[in-house]
């Protein structure tokens, strides 16, 4: 489709949210493909598309050598848009409170959570251990140097985060016992309780 140079600093989105016939009437309906992931979030944040609907393309397997697909619906911003630290928290939640086998990996995920908590509270006080990657426990050490934190304060998230950087015995490949069994239900759950301190 050629560009009109009065359409030349416009964002495409924007051009097809106001698209007009020449009387100046929208389109009843539009239909838009795209295969870029930023171009599809902008669109999802165009109030005009609001409560547009939004399909995907999902393979739907192999069938006498030839590739099938379907169309599903498409949560863009749970698939899309939503932080990771968004995800994992709601993920963790979720199987403690439904006493389901638990991730090994549950360690790594309740660190970014607790990252990103940080950064999003006290990124301002806490920019220059940001900028040269420090650990969760400089963070709490530098919220201490500023009042923010109180040194016990900063011992009890210590506890917790050196509690997340070693593997524990109920650890298997993809998944641990269930969370009865072992101490990682245990600190999940009293880092979901941490997490409101912060």
């Amino acid at each position: 489709m050629g560009r009109s140079s009065q359409f030349s600093n416009i964002p495409v989105f924007r051009t097809i949210a106001d698209l007009q016939n020449f009387k100046g009437d929208e389109p009843a309906q539009k239909i838009i493909l795209t295969h870029d992931r930023s171009f599809l979030i902008k669109l999802y944040q165009e109030e005009k598309f609001s409560q547009a609907q939004y399909i995907k393309i999902v393979k739907d397997g192999d069938i006498n050598g030839t590739k099938k697909s379907t169309f599903a619906h498409c949560n863009v911003f749970k698939e899309f848009i939503k932080p990771a630290e968004l995800i994992y928290l709601e993920e963790l939640s979720n199987l403690v409170n439904n006493n389901l086998a638990l991730p090994a990996d549950a360690h790594d995920k309740l660190r970014i959570i607790f990252e990103a908590a940080f950064k999003g509270k006290y990124y301002l006080h806490l920019k220059e251990e940001i900028d040269s990657r420090q650990s969760l426990n400089s963070f709490t050490d530098r919220l201490v140097t500023l009042n923010i934190y109180t040194p016990d304060q900063a011992t009890k998230f210590k506890r917790t985060f050196n509690k997340l950087q070693i593997p524990h015995h109920d650890n298997v490949e993809i998944k641990v016992s269930p969370n009865s069994e072992g101490d990682l239900k245990v600190i999940i759950i009293d880092s979901l309780e941490l997490l409101n301190e912060i």
